[in-house]
């Protein structure tokens, strides 16, 4: 990914809360390995915090940012470890609601990574929950048998999606390459128009499996989700499912399947 720091603002701030000592230092050799660098850049802070409990890690995070107004990137590796307890739903709002609140009084881009659960795929409990429903955009990384790493769009708020990108580190190159970019099944790609209504009534029995009712700001995440289109794509198909009487509201303003109400 090739990133632009702010005019007059080139601090990039990396956090490792995972990795032992010896394999952040390994990450740090990988890092110059792969962008060419003798030595790691002036501009680029970055710290193991894999002994430091949730709240140290946060407090140490904001100290960072008010010391270092230069700063303009955080990449936090991972948000697991800033939380105590991932299924605690209040704690795990707190932790949201303090990285929108650093995003927005420091104007930052914060790039968090979080694991997803091995049997569903899904993001972890309700800091997973809350993090999907918040964040700008959800890159969903997942690395295959042979070595490469497929890139998908799983939430892109501000834009439209694209095709997922196939990439594998090559020893001759040193660098990443793209390997594939159309291992998105072609279907995915079609206009919701154009969708059978087989089509259409697969993608209702994934949204409210197990969910019955969402808000609209729900529906729009989950479609985004399910579709890896943006969320001009999910309000139109939102439309469109009402005029064709696929879902209907409840006196709540909350969307169902309405073939499960009759």
């Amino acid at each position: 990914m090739k990133l632009q720091t702010l005019p007059g603002r080139n601090k990039i701030l990396y956090i490792d809360t995972e990795s032992s000592e010896y394999d952040y230092y390994k990450h740090m050799d990988r890092i110059k390995k792969v962008s060419n660098k003798l030595d790691l850049p002036l501009f680029f802070d970055s710290f193991c915090l894999r002994k430091e409990n949730a709240e140290t890690i946060i407090l140490m995070i904001e100290a960072y940012l008010i010391n270092t107004p230069q700063c303009s990137i955080i990449i936090l590796d991972g948000l697991l470890d800033i939380v105590n307890n991932f299924n605690e739903e209040v704690e795990c709002k707190k932790v949201v609601n303090f990285l929108k609140k650093i995003t927005t009084i420091y104007n930052l881009l914060l790039i968090g990574i979080l694991h997803t659960g091995k049997n569903e795929g899904k993001t972890l409990g309700h800091l997973g929950s809350n993090t999907d429903r918040w964040a700008q955009s959800t890159l969903e990384v997942k690395k295959d048998e042979g070595g490469s790493f497929t890139l998908s769009p799983k939430f892109l708020r501000s834009s439209g999606g694209f095709v997922p990108i196939e990439i594998k580190y090559s020893i001759d190159e040193n660098k990443f390459i793209q390997i594939n970019s159309t291992v998105q099944d072609s279907n995915k790609l079609k206009h919701f128009s154009n969708y059978s209504d087989q089509e259409h009534n697969n993608i209702l029995n994934i949204i409210f499996e197990k969910i019955k009712y969402f808000t609209y700001e729900n529906l729009i995440v989950e479609i985004s989700k399910i579709e890896k289109r943006g969320i001009n794509f999910s309000k139109s198909y939102i439309k469109f499912l009402k005029e064709k009487n696929y879902i209907i509201k409840n006196s709540h303003n909350e969307y169902t399947d309405y073939r499960k109400q009759i």
